[in-house]
């Protein structure tokens, strides 16, 4: 419990402090919603019939650290993240009178400290990365008419970093905190769809990032 407290309180102290700026945005450290939990960029988009549930995924893809340190006065390096303390992003899912948002879970000993639609979440055991990708929520989604639904990721009202979503790295003895970008490339475009077509970003970084967690 007490790490978990201090993992969520991290989050929150730091995103009242003066943030620093956020990384240029690349393939890696991505947040997308998924109906598959590697983050697959052809998974950002469900086809459902009314009243059929739809199981989602918000996914970290792709995390990388820029600044790690295994110990506070060793010097920057960049390295794969393969454990997360915890993570703040702006969930903004559709409000129609259609859609229902049936079950959410964080995962085992989470807390959230945020206001919907800020999610500013902790762990009191840091979640593992495999194969370049980690479940950070599941969602149970329905819609009534067969209609079309977006959902968008976005900065929280009060950020740990400015300008972007973040994660805690769980082995960063120095700044844990690392930016993360919206996997459709900006906060305007939808990062997963029920009956549309959002489009996640892929490059050809996609498979050297992955080697890295081998």
């Amino acid at each position: 419990m007490k790490k978990l407290l201090f993992a969520v309180s991290a989050l929150a102290a730091l995103s009242l402090l003066a943030p620093s700026a956020g990384f240029a945005q690349t393939a890696a450290n991505q947040f997308g919603i998924y109906t598959s939990q590697d983050g697959a960029p052809a998974s950002a988009n469900a086809t459902a019939v009314a009243n059929q549930p739809v199981t989602a995924y918000l996914v970290l893809t792709n995390p990388i650290n820029h600044t790690y340190r295994a110990v506070s006065t060793d010097p920057d390096s960049e390295r794969a993240v393969n454990l997360v303390d915890g993570w703040e992003a702006k969930v903004i899912k559709p409000t129609a009178p259609t859609f229902f948002a049936l079950t959410e879970n964080l995962g085992p000993q989470a807390i959230d400290i945020g206001t919907k639609p800020d999610y500013v979440v902790g762990y009191a055991s840091p979640l593992s990365v495999s194969a370049a990708a980690v479940t950070l929520c599941t969602w149970s989604f329905l819609q009534l008419d067969g209609g079309t639904y977006e959902f968008f990721l976005d900065v929280t009202d009060i950020p740990a970093i400015v300008g972007t979503m973040a994660y805690q790295d769980g082995e960063d003895a120095h700044q844990p905190l690392v930016s993360a970008y919206p996997s459709s490339g900006n906060s305007a475009n939808p990062v997963f769809t029920i009956n549309g077509a959002a489009v996640a970003v892929e490059d050809e970084t996609w498979g050297g990032v992955k080697a890295l967690f081998k």
